[in-house]
Order: C-alpha cells, then sequence, then structure tokens
C-alpha cells in the first residue's frame, strides 16, 4: 500500500507526464507559467529539476536506457560531472 506522500509524488509525476506526452505541450509557455508562480515554488521545483539531472545521471539510470533516453543520461553526467557542487538550492 503506498504512503500519502507516494500517492501524491506518483499523480504529479502523471500529470506532467500527460501532459508532456500531448503533442501540444509547451516548454516555453511552461516555464513563463512557472516563472510567474510564487518564489518558494519555483524555488522548490528548480530542486526538483536538479533531483532529476541527478538520478537520470546515476549509473542505476544508465542501465535502462535505450535510443530513447540514452541522450538525456549522457548528458546529464555530464552536467553532475561539471556542475555537481553548485546542484543545491537552499530552502529559504
Amino acid at each position: 500500500m503506498k504512503t500519502i506522500i507516494e500517492e501524491r509524488a506518483q499523480k504529479a509525476a502523471d500529470d506532467l507526464l500527460h501532459w508532456l506526452n500531448a503533442s501540444t505541450h509547451s516548454n516555453k509557455l511552461f516555464c513563463e507559467f512557472m516563472s510567474r508562480d510564487h518564489r518558494t515554488l519555483q524555488q522548490l521545483f528548480t530542486g526538483l529539476c536538479f533531483a532529476w539531472i541527478r538520478h537520470c545521471a546515476t549509473d542505476e539510470y544508465g542501465r535502462n536506457t535505450d535510443g530513447r533516453n540514452e541522450a538525456s543520461h549522457d548528458k546529464c553526467k555530464r552536467i553532475v560531472e561539471a556542475c555537481d557542487d553548485i546542484m543545491y538550492v537552499p530552502y529559504i
């Protein structure tokens, strides 16, 4: 049985992935709307993005890549190698 946190995380991921899978999604519009939201939420979202980049950079993730996500894994590894020391957003 999933905890409430696991259920909410699954729903958030499902909603975002459903939007990304739509042929009409726009990264530019998403970023514009995100930049208008509460500054603390922007801060938390940036931390989420860094966490995703770190996750994609792991060897465990890399073992499950194919042609569709191999470039993501490789680029994330390069980002972490170059920037890991600055990939921290303090919660203020």
